[in-house]
């Protein structure tokens, strides 16, 4: 049996037309010890549709970048849960159910599974249903890059699918204690001025604070120092504007805050798995 066991067998027949899957192989030692992607894509319906499954034991992440896809599971109870673009949400395929849609809508869908994935999915599924979560900065960013797995090794795919998992547990903790006010506007700093340029010192004059205490904070709270953290938002609005414009590769390095192409593709090769090119090129096809 493989993925599109769980697939009716009707669903071609409905207004999904053009829904499908690219195939991932999952290796022994994966389904042993790792989480593995089984198949994953994305996808812009321009009409309504709907896809409906059987149960099947695997889980699934939808995540949506235009419209609203909205998820039913098919109990005796179906409660549809709507899914607005900018939002991640986890399902268990083990519950037959039903996506769709009403108007045109872009998404991402991933089918995984894995040693490891009751625990994390546990942590995560309530009631039974995970409700949908707002992709901050960190977020979005790691679930693009789960979602361009092309040409990328396969350990690497197992290893940014278990980095998002942990990030979307720890990010559904209660927090222990308040992130420090400073930090927060750090952060939102970042966010929102990605590309000029920003250095530890100029943050310690600014704010007053030691910089290897901003940095060891902004980590505690964050999980990732300020400058890394920086480097991801300028990835990620990169990622965008390959995808949404066509700009020159070396026009995106300076949008985003490099004036040094090659200083920004080896960010990004480093961040993303591929080069800005090579990215682009692997939307398209």
């Amino acid at each position: 049996m493989n993925i599109y066991d769980m697939f009716l067998e009707s669903q071609n027949t409905l207004h999904a037309k053009g829904f499908c899957l690219n195939e991932h192989p999952a290796e022994q030692d994966a389904t042993q010890y790792l989480l593995f992607c089984l198949a994953d894509n994305s996808l812009t319906m321009a009409q309504p549709f709907y896809v409906s499954t059987k149960s099947y034991p695997v889980y699934g992440l939808l995540y949506v970048t235009e419209g609203t896809v909205s998820y039913r599971s098919d109990t005796d109870t179906p409660a549809s849960i709507a899914v607005p673009m900018g939002y991640v949400y986890l399902f268990d395929c083990r519950i037959s159910h039903t996506l769709f849609s009403q108007s045109q809508c872009s998404f991402s869908i991933l089918y995984f599974d894995g040693y490891s994935a009751p625990y994390y999915c546990n942590k995560l599924l309530k009631e039974p249903l995970f409700q949908p979560l707002e992709c901050n900065c960190e977020i979005n960013f790691k679930v693009q890059n789960v979602l361009h797995l092309s040409n990328v090794e396969t350990i690497h795919k197992h290893l940014r699918l278990t980095d998002l998992l942990t990030t979307l547990v720890c990010q559904q903790r209660p927090k222990t204690s308040r992130i420090p006010v400073y930090l927060s506007e750090i952060k939102h700093l970042l966010d929102t001025n990605y590309y000029t340029n920003h250095s530890l010192e100029e943050l310690e004059l600014a704010y007053k604070t030691d910089r290897y205490r901003i940095c060891r904070e902004f980590k505690l709270f964050f999980q990732i120092s300020p400058i890394q953290y920086l480097h991801q938002v300028r990835m990620k609005n990169a990622q965008i504007l390959l995808k949404e414009k066509d700009m020159k590769i070396h026009e995106i390095a300076y949008e985003v805050g490099y004036e040094n192409v090659n200083h920004f593709i080896h960010h990004f090769k480093k961040t993303v798995g591929t080069t800005p090119a090579e990215y682009r090129k692997n939307l398209f096809h």
